[in-house]
């Protein structure tokens, strides 16, 4: 039988781009103001913090050991490794000796843990973040200009390289807008994340080109 739900199959983009050009906006500049008011919810990859590994001896909910360090005021998150025994703690403030006692010490009498169940501890500096920003912006710049010199090249006009420019610059803050108003964690993966969506987007857009360009021959 016929399906019950059909899609339309023609979006009407450029017929009503100004409605589309109004909501991208919209979704940017709210995204923009987020950023800049409450700043973005960067991941200890780029703040510095605490690690601390240790071993449950049997498997704990997340959400308890969450709730010790709630307890103590520390912002962090925990890992499961090995088979949900071993647990990551990650703060994304590099926490003091005495802090770190503290927080080792509720732990232990928590969940009834001795000295040998704290199988490792670390500090990151904030250097290293600081590190991963610069490359993760020389990352984007680097691939936007391998991008328009392709283009200009493969289209023989400016305007072209230009506008795919735009319609990548487009789709990165999008994604920095929802990062920064659902404040999600800033860390290693985004930096995957905003070159794949820069390498997706600068494919559409060539795909769309391309067409424009057979077009063009053809009219």
């Amino acid at each position: 039988g016929e399906s019950t739900f059909k899609l339309k199959k023609q979006f009407k983009f450029v017929k009503h781009r100004k409605v589309f050009y109004v909501i991208s906006a919209a979704v940017i500049i709210v995204g923009l103001g987020f950023g800049l008011i409450k700043g973005m919810n960067y991941g200890i990859d780029f703040t510095g913090g605490t690690m601390i590994q240790v071993d449950m001896g049997k498997k704990v909910e997340s959400s308890k050991v969450e709730k010790v360090l709630k307890e103590h005021k520390i912002k962090g998150e925990v890992i499961y490794s090995g088979k949900n025994q071993k647990v990551i703690i990650r703060t994304v403030t590099a926490l003091n000796n005495e802090k770190r006692n503290s927080l080792i010490s509720s732990l232990k009498e928590k969940f009834n843990l001795s000295d040998n169940s704290i199988l490792g501890q670390e500090l990151f500096g904030p250097t290293v973040g600081k590190e991963l920003q610069g490359n993760a912006i020389k990352a984007v710049l680097l691939a936007a200009l391998g991008m328009l010199i392709y283009i200009r090249w493969r289209f023989k006009e400016w305007k072209f390289g230009s506008s795919a420019l735009m319609g990548v610059l487009h789709d990165v803050l999008i994604l920095l807008s929802f990062y920064a108003i659902f404040r999600i964690a800033v860390n290693n993966p985004f930096i995957a994340g905003v070159l794949t969506v820069v390498g997706y987007s600068i494919n559409d857009t060539i795909v769309i080109f391309d067409r424009i360009r057979e077009n063009n021959h053809q009219m």
